[in-house]
């Protein structure tokens, strides 16, 4: 089993609330992130990591995912 919460009693400076992993098989403390994006996003990265072996194909997405988050940025 594992869990994803977040702490309104840790807040950044932007007001995002820490976002935290915790999982039963891991022999550790919950993991923070900065925000429950951060978190998000690092849970996508663990999942395309295992679903998604180092390549090619991978690399493209990354690059493709990259730029749709800069043209986002740039409105």
């Amino acid at each position: 089993m594992a869990v994803m919460f977040l702490d309104p009693n840790d807040v950044d400076s932007d007001g995002e609330w820490a976002g935290y992993w915790l999982a039963s098989w891991a022999a550790a403390p919950p993991s923070r992130s900065g925000s429950f994006y951060d978190l998000m996003y690092d849970q996508y990265k663990s999942f395309h990591y295992v679903k998604r072996p180092a390549g090619e194909t991978q690399d493209q997405w990354d690059a493709k995912v990259e730029q749709a988050r800069l043209d986002a940025l740039d409105g």
